[in-house]
């Protein structure tokens, strides 16, 4: 039961170390929607790559100490910007786990202040689409913000790759490289005007090879909201 437990936003590992701006957007405007959210001072990996890389003790030390954290915070549910973070909570965490557009898609209604009246293409995150299931919700936030939503020829389930996952910008990556250049072809051949994704590793990735703007999906929602960072 929610009513006298605490919701705490996950800000993950590269959000919190390479983006914190995003998770602090994310964070004034779930606040905004009406959405209490807290954070967690002792946050800490949530043990993805730790199960990618086969460390089987250590990852189950790691998800031991998570919960003992969420306990201490009387945390009842959790939501997250990154997927990876969200689809590796849900699997030993005591409460829901959330991806943050799941929130956030079904409150947003009439609430925009400035409407972005721009063509975009969603890139969907492997995570966010086939481990957490989230591919309306993204596309339902944008049109709330005024965006007219084109379809890339690979999305939603049957998303392809940014590159940038299971640690393969770190070993190998030209292949990486190889990959993300042809997602950024398939996204730029849409003749959108921005590229938005919900993942600050695939915002990484893309921003790395795109002549096109990415931009992440709390930049969009925060300025159709007149939410400042």
């Amino acid at each position: 039961m929610l009513w006298f437990k605490n919701r705490a936003f996950f800000k993950g590992c590269l959000v919190k170390n390479a983006y914190p701006g995003i998770g602090e957007l994310w964070v004034k405007i779930l606040r905004e929607l009406g959405v209490k959210v807290i954070t967690l001072p002792e946050e800490r990996c949530c043990g993805s790559p730790l199960k990618n890389a086969g460390a089987v003790k250590e990852y189950e030390k790691n998800a031991q100490m998570l919960r003992c954290l969420m306990d201490r915070y009387h945390v009842g549910e959790v939501i997250t910007a990154c997927p990876a973070c969200a689809n590796v909570l849900s699997q030993y965490l005591r409460v829901p786990v959330r991806h943050v557009t799941q929130v956030v898609a079904d409150r947003l209604c009439k609430r925009v202040l400035e409407p972005w009246n721009t063509t975009v293409v969603f890139h969907d995150p492997c995570h966010l689409a086939r481990a957490v299931g989230a591919v309306d919700e993204p596309r339902k936030i944008l049109r709330a913000c005024g965006c007219k939503v084109v379809e890339p020829e690979l999305g939603e389930k049957h998303t392809y790759c940014c590159g940038g996952g299971g640690g393969l910008p770190a070993n190998h990556p030209e292949t990486a490289e190889k990959i993300s250049k042809e997602r950024i072809r398939q996204l730029s051949s849409t003749g959108a005007e921005l590229i938005v994704t919900s993942c600050p590793m695939c915002l990484h990735q893309l921003r790395k090879n795109s002549n096109l703007q990415v931009l992440d999906l709390s930049e969009i929602v925060a300025k159709a909201l007149g939410v400042r960072g």
